[in-house]
């Protein structure tokens, strides 16, 4: 369904650009259309095909271009997409382009993308004949070829439709089992039709499923709560996260969130994906991170708790050598070992003492008196730096748990990074727009963490704001997908902006644009460095040579100044 969507507005496209943003994904950029491209990843545990009208991701990462890339470039850039095709139970998708070599002559070009997990491949053919694939090729395998693949044993819907034969696949296979061999039926369908056969019977199950799968449907994702109000920390990616376009027995409790096209739905997910992917990164780094230093402080109070055990021994120095100086005119020495009464003792028991050779029982007491004031200077310091280490350990074991319920990315952050940025001092100049004219016009706001956020009223205010206001530190944002405000937060100190404070910036700049309706909108951000005019464009235009984008929901963020 999503190549048969596709496949219309995509035939008789020219091919753009063509980018590598990571060295397992591209972009095919698309000459005729509506800023629309093609998608394509070949990461083993998320590949993926759509149409997205997306900008193309910031060229300043790419990765160094790879052989595939290359011939791509060479051979599809200038060609015409002249079919689109997916294998039939496969997840396998042909594109066929035309082109012509140096000369002129008519030159039938074909892109193999082999989206099956670890195995995910990309091939390209130069009349047929294979030319290179992304990914090297084990010495045993078989040769690369555009005919379908040969087809596993599998059972077919119409031949699950005769009852009888259905009943006698059920007396030797379990449910499950028949599902997974059906072709072209996903984990998620087997799963649905398990779930429908605990309400009606296994046979009854397949036929509604059947039934359902037959009819236009509307593409939805299904989550935990609104797409727009989704916490990225709640998502298991089997049970509260479903991308389908059917009515799903197996999502009952979640909320659904239709999409006008298969496409953008598919898109809206891989997104969700990447947003989980990312988040998971930083959020098992801190917990890595936390532990290891939890661990350490452990140790060190162990460390510490038998040194003050050792130190604990200061008064028992200060005892020998008073009985050192009290049995000074009776005590007698033999070789190393100098033996006195222990008046302390009930029994006043004769002690032997370990004494230097040339020294007196004076000076042994002397010694003994000095390893008391150094024992419990110790034992108080020992004390000191424990109470503190136990506090700093309790807060880290708090820091922890946090972070273990922490269910969003801008929380996450701020757990990571507590003390990572002051807040901006108010500038005296530009403290309101009476007192500074130059912003006159301009929407302001503070966010949470006390950045001035300044939002554009329209293409002339937009050029303003960017071209004269901003500074070459200030962060510039603006939608990705719909015409909009820019917005700037301003960053007079030339410090590290919170994620947070990106955040609500980014959300002023969906809310204020085309995509204010939307569930989710995508907003680039940048340096203002990064900005510059392009040559001869109406005011308001911007061209990016270094950006990020962030997924938001559209609303109005921060506290409204002006």
């Amino acid at each position: 369904q999503l190549v048969r969507e596709a496949t219309p507005l995509v035939i008789g496209q020219l091919v753009g650009k063509i980018q590598q943003p990571a060295s397992l994904e591209f972009i095919l950029g698309l000459r005729k259309s509506d800023n629309l491209s093609i998608y394509f990843s070949l990461l083993p545990a998320r590949p993926a095909f759509f149409l997205t009208t997306n900008p193309t991701k910031k060229t300043s990462n790419e990765q160094p271009a790879s052989h595939l890339t290359n011939f791509m470039r060479k051979y599809l850039t200038g060609a015409t997409l002249i079919e689109l095709i997916k294998e039939p139970y496969e997840r396998r998708i042909i594109i066929h382009f035309s082109n012509f070599d140096v000369i002129g002559n008519p030159l039938k070009l074909t892109l193999l993308l082999d989206l099956m997990g670890r195995s995910a491949n990309a091939h390209i053919f130069v009349d047929g004949v294979f030319l290179a694939s992304l990914r090297e090729l084990p010495e045993n395998s078989p040769t690369i070829s555009l005919l379908p693949l040969l087809q596993k044993a599998t059972l077919s819907l119409e031949e699950l439709n005769n009852q009888d034969r259905f009943s006698e696949l059920l007396k030797k296979n379990t449910l499950v089992d028949i599902g997974r061999q059906i072709a072209g039926f996903s984990p998620t369908l087997v799963r649905e039709l398990v779930a429908k056969s605990e309400k009606t019977s296994p046979y009854q199950a397949l036929q509604v499923l059947i039934n359902q799968i037959s009819c236009e449907n509307s593409p939805q994702i299904y989550a935990l709560q609104k797409l727009n109000e989704l916490q990225i920390g709640n998502i298991d990616l089997r049970n509260n996260l479903i991308l389908s376009y059917l009515d799903l027995e197996i999502a009952k409790g979640l909320i659904p969130t239709k999409f006008s096209s298969l496409n953008k739905a598919t898109e809206t997910y891989f997104n969700l994906l990447l947003s989980l992917e990312a988040f998971q990164t930083k959020h098992n780094a801190l917990k890595a991170k936390l532990k290891g230093e939890i661990t350490k402080l452990e140790s060190l109070v162990a460390k510490l708790k038998t040194e003050l055990i050792e130190f604990s021994q200061a008064d028992n120095h200060r005892n020998l050598g008073e009985l050192l100086l009290a049995n000074l005119g009776t005590l007698h020495i033999v070789q190393n070992k100098v033996f006195l009464i222990d008046y302390f003792h009930p029994e006043q028991e004769e002690i032997s003492l370990t004494i230097a050779e040339n020294q007196t029982p004076k000076q042994l007491a002397e010694d003994y008196f000095k390893r008391y004031q150094r024992a419990k200077r110790g034992q108080q310091a020992i004390t000191k730096r424990l109470l503190a280490i136990e506090k700093e350990l309790t807060s880290k074991h708090l820091l922890l748990n946090k972070v273990l319920s922490v269910l969003t990315e801008v929380d996450l952050e701020v757990l990571a990074n507590p003390f990572a940025t002051p807040k901006v001092k108010e500038n005296k100049k530009s403290a309101t727009s009476k007192t500074d004219p130059i912003l006159g016009g301009l929407r302001r706001y503070a966010s949470s963490d006390g950045y001035e956020i300044l939002v554009g009223r329209s293409d002339k205010t937009n050029e303003h704001l960017t071209f004269q206001i901003a500074k070459a530190s200030d962060i510039w944002l603006h939608t990705a997908d719909y015409p909009g405000s820019h917005v700037l937060i301003r960053n007079p100190q030339k410090v590290l902006i919170p994620q947070r404070t990106i955040y609500e910036a980014a959300q002023l700049a969906a809310y204020f644009s085309k995509a204010k309706a939307e569930t989710n909108a995508a907003v680039r951000y940048t340096e203002r460095k990064n900005v510059s005019r392009p040559k001869k464009a109406k005011p308001g235009m911007a061209l990016l040579t270094d950006f990020k984008t962030i997924m938001v929901s559209p609303q109005e963020s921060g506290s409204r100044l002006v």
